[in-house]
């Protein structure tokens, strides 16, 4: 490959990347004056490489009309750059009317040229084909117009010089305000960058128009470097600064979603500790088909302690289950796979001292982004605790409908009894029957105080029952 074909690669791979960096720029949000401005001036670029290949090809003749046209707009390159440069130093909003006068050169070039403009496509055509295969520098050097072809030459390269020094000027001056500049401000990096290619630019297209007599080969290359450097100078430094492609807001926006994220990951890490660490609940995390895929601390002890047995990622989680829960276990299996979300409480040997346990199990499909079933998440609570107290609740509460029965009629007898003894021993006279009255009190009150005997030691058996430490909080204890 030699050195013609490599600046065709790139002038294309420029051309392409000018394209998409004006696009981007023209989809931006929160436009300013400076990124309308380099917009333009990458879509002049990217023409002007554009027509480059064109002339190369060999193929202007399918396009007559453009011929001088595009080389026409090379002179506002030089009012294009320094007005980027100063509204970003200076932080310009809008176009003056005034700098319509940096467009003027332009108008006066376009208007010598007019006449020309307007030929047929049939003048052009002959023209064209006169010229054969040419490039940028003898079509700016092509005389058509009222002036000699030295007179383009030297007020397009004069028009760059004095607007690169222009915007020297204006950017040395933003530099010694030392109220509003900024040392490490990205658009006044981005104004110097500009002034430094602008600079190279202007000294190679010199070069290569010095060098065209000699060797149009050389000079053309030139011209292609120089293009091409801007476009990929442009490039680095737009990509390099995204708010300058996307917005003013972007590293904000993208850092406040970096916050976010990272606080969503710290939230996941934190409750996947919290799940590790759980002396609650004993999680699995199962696949699709019933093979562990996570398990928690809890669920680890358990397993040992109830079956001996040491849980691995990647076993049969079934074969961790005993004969009393297997059964139950499959069908809530089967129904959570199709989403269901299933809770049973079940009893369960805990491996010694023949105890058995209340556990509450919850199967619970779970989900990625997309909706997908990824897998169940299997959870186990202790609840025999709860169901104990609940047992013990449901029997106070017997016991005490024990003894309201109790005062409701064991006590109501004696109690009616003393009423009617009471009543007779007022009413009768003969003083010899009040032996056998009082004696009859006596033995209702004996029994009246035998049955609020039994009722009490009832009702203190039910309390001391109830304030007891329960068993079930040791066996917790243990199997921790």
């Amino acid at each position: 490959m030699d050195l013609t074909q490599i600046s065709i690669f790139f002038s294309i791979v420029a051309l392409v990347l000018g394209l998409l960096l004006s696009s981007l720029l023209m989809l931006r949000k929160g436009k300013t004056l400076a990124f309308k401005l380099l917009t333009a001036n990458l879509l002049l670029i990217s023409l002007f490489i554009g027509y480059s290949l064109v002339l190369k090809a060999g193929l202007l003749y399918l396009i007559p009309h453009a011929f001088k046209i595009p080389v026409t707009l090379i002179i506002l390159l030089g009012p294009l750059s320094f007005l980027i440069i100063r509204a970003l130093v200076s932080n310009e909003t809008k176009f003056l009317k005034t700098d319509l006068l940096h467009f003027l050169p332009f108008v006066l070039y376009f208007l010598e040229l007019l006449l020309f403009f307007l030929h047929s496509k049939e003048y052009k055509l002959n023209i064209i084909q006169s010229l054969g295969r040419t490039d940028l520098i003898s079509l700016i050097e092509y005389e058509v117009g009222f002036f000699p072809n030295i007179f383009h030459s030297v007020l397009i390269q004069l028009s760059n010089i004095i607007y690169v020094i222009a915007g020297i000027f204006v950017y040395i001056s933003a530099k010694n305000n030392k109220l509003t500049y900024i040392e490490n401000d990205p658009k006044n990096k981005f104004a110097l960058t500009i002034i430094l290619i602008k600079s190279s630019s202007l000294i190679l297209t010199f070069i290569a128009i010095l060098v065209h007599h000699i060797n149009a080969g050389v000079s053309e290359l030139m011209m292609n470097i120089s293009l091409s450097a801007m476009i990929f100078t442009l490039a680095i430094m737009l990509f390099k600064n995204p708010d300058y492609l996307y917005g003013d807001n972007f590293s904000f926006i993208l850092s406040k979603n970096q916050q976010i994220l990272n606080t969503e990951k710290a939230l996941v890490r934190s409750n996947l500790m919290a799940m590790t660490n759980s002396s609650i609940e004993a999680n699995v995390f199962l696949s699709t088909n019933c093979k562990v895929i996570y398990y928690n601390n809890l669920a680890e002890k358990r397993i040992k302690l109830v079956l001996n047995a040491q849980v691995a990622v990647g076993d049969d989680f079934r074969k961790y289950l005993q004969p009393e829960v297997l059964s139950s276990f499959n069908d809530a299996f089967e129904q959570a796979i199709i989403g269901h979300l299933i809770s049973f409480e079940i009893q369960q040997s805990i491996g010694y001292n023949d105890f058995v346990e209340w556990f509450q199990i919850s199967l619970i499909p779970v989900y990625d982004y997309q909706n997908n079933l990824m897998g169940i998440s299997f959870k186990a609570i202790n609840i025999d605790r709860i169901k104990k107290i609940e047992f013990n609740n449901q029997t106070y509460i017997k016991k005490l409908e024990a003894i309201a029965w109790q005062e409701a009629h064991i006590l109501r007898a004696p109690i009616a009894n003393l009423i009617g003894l009471s009543r007779l021993l007022k009413k009768n006279t003969d003083h010899s029957k009040r032996p056998l009255f009082i004696s009859q009190i006596y033995q209702e009150v004996e029994r009246l105080s035998k049955n609020i005997n039994e009722i009490t030691n009832s009702s203190n058996q039910i309390l001391i029952e109830q304030i007891k430490p329960h068993p079930v909080e040791d066996l917790i204890k243990d199997s921790k």
